[in-house]
């Protein structure tokens, strides 16, 4: 079941005390990151968030954290890209990967699916190595 609410009749700090007092057992998740995301940079917009005073954004703070379901420190994250750049979007970050070995020319390591380093490979070195002495 797919319920929608709409919060844009929330302005004030005391409509937002009065919805942190009474949905203490309600958690609203949103469809998609994108969708939570485009709506805490609204709701930061609405409030006029860098204007408030510290009680004031502590409650903002709650609502977004109880309504969106992102934790406190993902919440503080948000609010400080919004305030930096004045937008929220999702961003892919790249993630850091080792490099796969290739499988014809590249480094061989043992491994499943893998082929070790043949036995006369190391004879050459060592008969190379030897012949320099």
């Amino acid at each position: 079941m797919t319920i929608t609410v709409d919060d844009s009749k929330i302005e004030t700090i005391d409509q937002v005390k009065e919805i942190l007092k009474s949905s203490d057992n309600l958690q609203f998740k949103g469809v998609t990151r994108e969708g939570k995301y485009r709506w805490v940079s609204q709701t930061l917009k609405r409030f006029d968030y860098a204007s408030l005073k510290k009680q004031a954004k502590g409650l903002v703070r709650v609502y977004l954290q109880r309504l969106s379901g992102f934790s406190r420190a993902q919440i503080t994250r948000l609010i400080d890209r919004r305030l930096s750049t004045g937008r929220l979007i999702v961003t892919a970050q790249p993630r850091h990967r080792f490099t796969t070995p290739l499988h014809d020319g590249g480094p061989a390591t043992a491994g499943p699916g893998r082929q070790r380093p043949s036995a006369s490979l190391g004879a050459r070195h060592a008969a190379s190595a030897g012949a320099r002495l």
